[in-house]
C-alpha cells in the first residue's frame, strides 16, 4: 500500500512580527531637460533629457512617453553599461495636440518595462524606475 504524501505547511509568522519589505533599488531615471515648442522652430513640440542607468549592462535601452488616449512615443537608446555609455541624451517628437497633456514615462530595459516615479530635486525633474515599478505584462 503506498504511503500518504507528506502535509504541505504553509510558513507562519509569529503575532508582533513585523515583515520589512526590501526597499526598492533605482535602476534607471530620466531627467527632464525641457519639455514644450522647440526655441528654434517654434512649432516643433519636444521632450529633451537624459537616460541613466544605475549599473548594470542592458542590449536595449528605451524610453517610452505614454499618453491618456493609448498614443506611445519612443526613444531607443540602445546599447547601455559595461563599456557603453550609462548616460545618454533623449530626444521625443510628440504631436503638438500633446502640449499641456500629461503623459506617463516609462523605461525599457532589455524588453522589461517600468514605470517611473516623478522626483522633483533642486530645480530638476527626474523619473525614476526601481525594481518595484515593473509594469507587470507589459513588454516593449
Amino acid at each position: 500500500m503506498p504511503s500518504a504524501a507528506p502535509a504541505v505547511t504553509e510558513p507562519t509568522v509569529a503575532s508582533g512580527t513585523v515583515v520589512t519589505a526590501a526597499p526598492a533599488t533605482e535602476l534607471a531615471r530620466i531627467q527632464q531637460v525641457s519639455l514644450g515648442m522647440d526655441s528654434g522652430t517654434g512649432s516643433v513640440y519636444r521632450f529633451s533629457g537624459i537616460v541613466s542607468i544605475s549599473g548594470g549592462i542592458y542590449t536595449s535601452v528605451k524610453v517610452i512617453m505614454k499618453y491618456p488616449d493609448g498614443t506611445e512615443y519612443r526613444f531607443d537608446a540602445g546599447s547601455m553599461g559595461g563599456a557603453n555609455a550609462t548616460a545618454k541624451n533623449v530626444i521625443i517628437y510628440p504631436d503638438g495636440r500633446y502640449q499641456g497633456q500629461t503623459a506617463g514615462y516609462f523605461i525599457s530595459l532589455d524588453s522589461n518595462e517600468y514605470a517611473t516615479t516623478y522626483q522633483y530635486t533642486d530645480g530638476t525633474i527626474y523619473r525614476i524606475a526601481t525594481t518595484a515599478d515593473a509594469a507587470t505584462g507589459l513588454q516593449s
